[in-house]
Order: C-alpha cells, then sequence, then structure tokens
C-alpha cells in the first residue's frame, strides 16, 4: 500500500468511528464497536437466511462458515423447525 492510501484508510476510520460514536450519543444508544456491529449484523442475516459471504467481503464461503458457524447451526435448527412445521401440522389450510 502507498503511504497516501494508508493515510486515506486512517482518516476515513477516524470519520467512521467519529460518525459511529457521535450517533451512539445522539440517540443514547449502549456502545458497541463497530466490528462487533458488523458481527451481529452478520449473525442476523444468516440466521434469517440470507446468504451473506458476498455482503460481508469474504473471499469465500469457508471464511463465512469458519467465523458465522454458530449462526449457521442456528439458522439450520430454524429451517428444520420451519420444514417440520409445514410438512407435519395439523391444521393445514387448504
Amino acid at each position: 500500500m502507498s503511504y497516501f492510501t494508508i493515510c486515506i484508510v486512517k482518516i476515513v476510520r477516524n470519520n467512521t468511528m467519529k460518525n459511529w460514536e457521535r450517533f451512539i450519543r445522539c440517540h443514547e444508544l449502549k456502545f458497541i464497536n463497530i466490528h462487533a456491529l458488523r458481527h451481529t449484523s452478520a449473525t442476523l442475516l444468516i440466521n434469517e437466511g440470507v446468504h451473506a459471504t458476498e455482503r460481508l467481503g469474504h473471499s469465500d464461503i469457508k471464511m463465512t462458515m469458519n467465523v458465522y458457524e454458530h449462526a449457521l447451526k442456528q439458522a439450520d435448527v430454524h429451517a428444520t423447525a420451519k420444514l417440520d412445521d409445514t410438512l407435519f401440522r395439523t391444521n393445514k389450510v387448504q
């Protein structure tokens, strides 16, 4: 990376953090760092069945699976319950 690129990245990160902290203060929210927010967002999306690999900027699904394995397992349990409900509910609408 060039010196210029490094400087720009630092400026963007600093401004992002300042804006995030200002948003937290203005809305009187409990502080959560941006990385934790990213992780929470990804976990929620995965649990809703959203394929999040590209959205997270991961180069392949292996990285997503390694980092978010717990969410994928939870999403699988949720999907199994939905399928079970669909196949075996007693009051099916016709």
